[in-house]
C-alpha cells in the first residue's frame, strides 16, 4: 500500500474512531437526561396527588364539622340548635379536636358575632363587609366557601376563612358559620414534600397556602392568572417542564374535589439535573481525553509509519550497497582464489628446489663443504622451509574461507593422532627444552572426521605452544567428553600467556600481538586463525583462556557426531 493511502486509511480510522467514540457518549447522555426527565415528572405528579389528597381531606373535614352543627338536612344552609349553649359546646369541641383550626364563630344575619371560641373582646367585630359574608347572602347553597387569606381581627394572625350559610327557621339568610384554618398546617405538609414550589390556589386564582412560583405570580402578588387555573381545571392532572421566570421546573396539577381549586408541585429543574450535569462534564472530559488519546496515538502512528519509511527506504539503499559491496567482495575472493591457486605451483616449485638443493648441500652429498657453508646452506633450507610453511597456511586459510575445503572423513583414534604429532614436535620441543605431555581417558571411542584437518589444528595448537613455552616448561594434551557427548581436546602450555585485551587479535589472520612480537621472533599471525577456521569447519568451536605469567588453554570443542561406538579395538578388527 503506498504510504500517503495508508496515511489517509490511518487519519481516516482515527477520525471515524473518534466520531464513534462521541456518539456513544452523546447517546448516553442524552437517553440518561430523557430518563431524568421523566423520573422528575413522575415524582412531581406523584407530589401533586398526595398534596391532592391532603388538601381534600382537610377542607372535607372541615365541611363535615361544621355542618354538624345543622339540624336540618336537605337546606340550603345550617339550621343551628335552639340551645346557645349547645352551639358554643360544638364549636369548642370541633376547634379542639381538629388541629387546622384556629378557632370557630357564628355570625348573625347582621354580621355580629353572636358565639366564638374565643375571648369575649372579638364580639364587637362586625364582618358584614366580608367577602364570604356577602357571598353567603347572595347565594343559597350549603357548599363549603373558602376566602382569600385574611389577618383576623381576634387572633390578629393570617387566617385561611372557611364559612356555611346558615338559614333562619323559614329558609331565609340567617347568617354564617365561620371557621379560621391555619395556613401553616397546609404549608407544613407541602414542606414535607421537598418541593421547590407548591401552592393550593382557588378558581379565581387566589393563592390560599404556599407560594406560587415567581413566573405565575401576577404583579410579584400570591394570585395567578385565572385563565391559568381554568385551563388546569379543564385537565385534572398533569405534569410537564415549565418555564417560569429564569428556569425551568418539573410542574404537576390537579385539580381538588372538596372545594373549587388546583393544587400545584414544582421541582427545580436545575436542582434536581445538578448530578446528571456533573455526571455530564465528566464523561465530556472522558470523552475529550479518549479523543486526545486518539489524537496523538494517530501522530504516533503516523510519525512511526513516515519513520518506517524513511528507514525501510534507507535499509533499502543499504542493502543494495551491502549486496553491491558482497559482489565486489565475492569478485575480488574469487579473483584472490583463482590467485592463489594459479599461484601455488608457482610459488611451491622453486621453494621445493630451494629446500632439496639445500638439503643436499647441508648433508654434503657431492663433497665436503667448509663450515660456513654448511651453516649457509642449513639456513637455507630452514627458511626454506618456514617459507613453504607460510605458503601452505595462506593457501589453505583462503581455501577455507572460499568454502572450497571438502572434508576427507575416515575413522581413526586419538591416540594414534596425538604419536603421530607427538613425533612432529618431539624435535621442536627438545631443542627448546619443553616437556610435551598427553592425558586421555582409556574408553575414547573411535573419531569418524578429516584426520588431516584435525592433525594439523592440533599439531599447529602443539607447536604454538612449545614456541611461546620458556624452557623448563610443559605443554599438554588432554581429552575428555562432556556430559552431551562433545569431545574436548585442550592444549595446555606454561608460557607466557596472553593479555585478556589481546584474546581476540590472536584469532584474525595477520593480527599478531605486538608483545609476543617483541619476545619470539617469526610468525605471521595464520596458526591460530588457520585453526579456528578448521574447527569450525569440523562443526566444532574454539576458545582461549589465558593469564599472563602463568600460562594459556586453547580448547578444541568437536560435535558428539564425530564420535563413533566402540572402542579403538573395533577400529584394528576392521582394518584387518
Amino acid at each position: 500500500m503506498p504510504q500517503k493511502l495508508r496515511l489517509w486509511f490511518i487519519g481516516f480510522g482515527a477520525v471515524a474512531l473518534v466520531a464513534v467514540g462521541w456518539l456513544f457518549v452523546v447517546r448516553d447522555i442524552a437517553g440518561e437526561y430523557d430518563r431524568l426527565v421523566t423520573a422528575v415528572l413522575e415524582r412531581s405528579r406523584t407530589r401533586t396527588i398526595i398534596l391532592r389528597e391532603f388538601a381534600d381531606a382537610t377542607f372535607s373535614s372541615a365541611a363535615l364539622a361544621l355542618r354538624q352543627l345543622d339540624t336540618q338536612s336537605g337546606t340550603t344552609g345550617i339550621v343551628l340548635p335552639p340551645d346557645p349553649a349547645l352551639v358554643r359546646a360544638v364549636l369548642t369541641r370541633t376547634a379542639h379536636i381538629l388541629p387546622f383550626f384556629y378557632g370557630l364563630a357564628i355570625i348573625d344575619k347582621n354580621g355580629d358575632r353572636l358565639l366564638t371560641t374565643h375571648a369575649a373582646p372579638g364580639l364587637a367585630e362586625n364582618v358584614a363587609e366580608r367577602d364570604y359574608f356577602a357571598w353567603h347572602r347572595a347565594h343559597a347553597s350549603l357548599d363549603l366557601h373558602v376566602s382569600a387569606p385574611l389577618i383576623a381581627h381576634v387572633t390578629h394572625r393570617l387566617t385561611i376563612p372557611i364559612s356555611m350559610r346558615i338559614n333562619d327557621g323559614n329558609g331565609g339568610f340567617g347568617g354564617v358559620v365561620l371557621a379560621g384554618v391555619k395556613p401553616s398546617y397546609l404549608e407544613d405538609f407541602m414542606g414535607s414534600l421537598d418541593a421547590d414550589h407548591a401552592f393550593i390556589a382557588l378558581a379565581d386564582g387566589t393563592v390560599v397556602a404556599g407560594q406560587p412560583p415567581p413566573g405565575l405570580r401576577i404583579d410579584g402578588q400570591p394570585r395567578i392568572d385565572p385563565s391559568i387555573v381554568a385551563a388546569w381545571l379543564a385537565s385534572p392532572a398533569a405534569s410537564s417542564v415549565m418555564r417560569a421566570g429564569g428556569g425551568a421546573e418539573a410542574a404537576a396539577h390537579a385539580a381538588t374535589g372538596s372545594l373549587p381549586g388546583v393544587v400545584f408541585v414544582g421541582l427545580d429543574m436545575d436542582k434536581e439535573l445538578a448530578p446528571w450535569r456533573r455526571e455530564t462534564l465528566r464523561r465530556l472530559a472522558g470523552a475529550a481525553v479518549y479523543t486526545a488519546l486518539v489524537g496523538l496515538l494517530t501522530w504516533a502512528v503516523i510519525a512511526a509509519t513516515r519513520r518506517d519509511h524513511r528507514t525501510a527506504a534507507a535499509l533499502r539503499a543499504a542493502r543494495d550497497e551491502a549486496q553491491d559491496a558482497r559482489q565486489h567482495a565475492e569478485a575480488a575472493d574469487r579473483n584472490k582464489s583463482m590467485f592463489l591457486a594459479h599461484t601455488s605451483h608457482e610459488l611451491r616449485t622453486p621453494l621445493n628446489a630451494i629446500i632439496g638443493f639445500s638439503e643436499v648441500l647441508a648433508k654434503e652429498v657431492f663433497g665436503p663443504l667448509e663450515q660456513r657453508y654448511r651453516e649457509y646452506s642449513r639456513d637455507i633450507h630452514h627458511s626454506g622451509q618456514h617459507l613453504l610453511s607460510v605458503v601452505n597456511n595462506i593457501l589453505d586459510l583462503a581455501k577455507v574461507s572460499a568454502g572450497q575445503w571438502e572434508l576427507a572423513r575416515e575413522r581413526f583414534t586419538l591416540a594414534e593422532l596425538l604419536d603421530d604429532i607427538g613425533r612432529l614436535a618431539a624435535p621442536e620441543a627438545a631443542l627448546r627444552s619443553v616437556d610435551l605431555k598427553r592425558e586421555l581417558p582409556s574408553d575414547l571411542p573411535v573419531l569418524h572426521t578429516d584426520r588431516r584437518v584435525l592433525r594439523q589444528v592440533l599439531l599447529n595448537l602443539v607447536i604454538n605452544g612449545v614456541k611461546f613455552t620458556p624452557a623448563g616448561g610443559t605443554v599438554g594434551i588432554v581429552a575428555s567428553v562432556e556430559p552431551d557427548g562433545r569431545l574436548v581436546v585442550s592444549v595446555l602450555d606454561t608460557g607466557i600467556g596472553i593479555e585478556p585485551a589481546e584474546l581476540d587479535k590472536v584469532v584474525e589472520p595477520f593480527s599478531n600481538v605486538s608483545d609476543l612480537i617483541a619476545r619470539k621472533p617469526g610468525g605471521t599471525g595464520l596458526g591460530l586463525p588457520l585453526c579456528r577456521a578448521f574447527v569450525k569447519l569440523l562443526g566444532g568451536e574454539l576458545t582461549i583462556t589465558s593469564e599472563v605469567g602463568e600460562g594459556t588453554c586453547v580448547a578444541v570443542k568437536l560435535p558428539a557426531e564425530i564420535l563413533k561406538a566402540g572402542p579403538a579395538d573395533d577400529l584394528d578388527a576392521t582394518a584387518a
